[in-house]
């Protein structure tokens, strides 16, 4: 057991059936091979005192636009469909460079709010480098490709470094039914997942009303699309007979709550899903329509916006917790992930239990206050480390092995080179 090490002692959160516990964690390389009292620890190489510390599986953030994260701020206070082209223009100017910088910083800002699996919507091909800021920031995740861009030889070289892969699946107004079949066909061969926008704003609903009289989840089950179990992102605008579907299909949901906010895409109807059986994660989207990629906030704007919307606790603190952690990990099909379990993957982070954040915890025969303090209150001071496969990949909001200076120098550099470019395309009136 020369080869593990763990934590005695802790507040562990296992977020797999059972509830919150003091005990003990053992990491051996990338796997937990223990989670339990600590009376019964079996043989460990290294174990430290973990009574000051709470322990909860590593965070799922589901949804990011990492090659946003360089325009931060730059389009504030427009809708989405204002925004539509201004984006893209802005997407235009940059080259493979400052698109990896751009991922890498968004990555750093996810981990250091606890994520160890992202998933990047990026909107531009970068082939086998776009695994570089994955590596380069330790963290597991996914990467959304488009179908023509897929190759065998991609597929197992992403594989090769314990990144995953998903096919884009088009938004509303790129709907076409040969090329939605053609996507269903090709995620069926290659058995890789689809994963889109879908079901996000009024005036993309409208477009798809107006081309095929149906909702876009229902020319998703005439084309097969559902068939695949594909992750619907978004899901602002879903009809009780959409859910049924998803829930039929067991279609995963990712919602992005602070975003929608932002840009007044929509509220999504999260408590019915949840009450339908479907899974829900949560991701931070991108820097344009958030500002943030902090995904353990995006969980407290889960269970506000639901309780202004609807009523006070119709989503729980609990559920908020498992939508980033188990919840979140079955919204996307990962197995072994967002819990604290043996044989799981050695995910996870250790909070500062006597951080003012945190306290007072309070437990006892009827009630605990701690993933409520988790989630309401918390935030991400009070994460101490961030492990991922049984690394320790960020200790006190450092990234380990990445100087922070050089990634911010050179994005300072570009913006100012580019920031007659940038500010012709924001004062753009098109």
């Amino acid at each position: 057991m020369e080869d593990s090490f763990g934590f005695k002692d802790a507040l562990l959160i296992p977020m797999d059936g059972r509830l919150p516990f003091r005990g003990t964690l053992i990491i051996s390389r990338d796997k937990i091979t223990y989670c339990g009292d600590s009376e019964n620890t079996p043989p460990c190489g290294n174990i430290d005192d973990g009574s000051g510390y709470v322990i909860i599986p590593g965070l799922i953030n589901a949804h990011l636009h990492g090659d946003a994260y360089i325009f931060k701020g730059l389009l504030d206070n427009m809708s989405l469909k204002e925004q539509y082209r201004k984006t893209g223009e802005l997407y235009d100017l940059m080259d493979e460079e400052i698109m990896l910088i751009s991922r890498t910083m968004a990555y750093i800002e996810s981990v250091r709010s606890g994520a160890t699996y992202i998933v990047d919507h990026s909107f531009k091909f970068l082939g086998e480098r776009s695994i570089e800021p994955f590596v380069s920031v330790g963290v597991r995740g996914a990467i959304v490709f488009g179908m023509d861009d897929i190759t065998d030889e991609l597929v197992k070289f992403i594989h090769s470094h314990n990144i995953d892969i998903f096919i884009n699946l088009p938004s509303e107004e790129d709907f076409s039914i040969e090329r939605l079949k053609d996507l269903a066909r090709f995620s069926k061969d290659k058995g890789i997942r689809l994963y889109g926008h879908i079901a996000e704003t009024a005036w993309r609903m409208a477009l798809c009303y107006e081309g095929f009289g149906k909702s876009p989840i229902e020319v998703l089950d005439m084309t097969g699309i559902l068939e695949t179990r594909p992750i619907i992102v978004h899901g602002c605008f879903l009809s009780d007979s959409d859910i049924k579907l998803l829930k039929k299909y067991d279609v995963g949901v990712v919602n992005t709550p602070v975003s929608e906010m932002k840009i007044g895409d929509g509220v999504a109807p999260i408590p019915m899903l949840l009450r339908c059986g479907v899974n829900v994660g949560l991701g931070t989207d991108g820097a344009l329509w958030n500002n943030s990629a902090d995904i353990l906030s995006e969980a407290k704007a889960l269970i506000l916006l639901h309780s202004l919307s609807s009523r006070p606790g119709i989503i729980d603190e609990t559920i908020g917790l498992e939508s980033i952690t188990a919840m979140g990990a079955r919204a996307l099909g990962l197995e072994e992930t967002g819990v604290l379990s043996e044989g799981s993957c050695a995910d996870f982070i250790i909070l500062k239990a006597n951080a003012i954040e945190m306290l007072p915890i309070y437990s006892s025969k009827m009630r605990a206050n701690i993933i409520s303090n988790i989630i309401l209150s918390a935030g991400r001071s009070c994460i101490d480390r961030v492990y991922s496969s049984g690394r320790e990949i960020m200790r006190d909001g450092n990234i380990a092995g990445i100087d922070t200076k050089i990634l911010i120098d050179r994005m300072n550099r570009w913006l100012s080179v580019k920031s007659g470019e940038i500010d012709k395309i924001i004062e753009n009136k098109f």
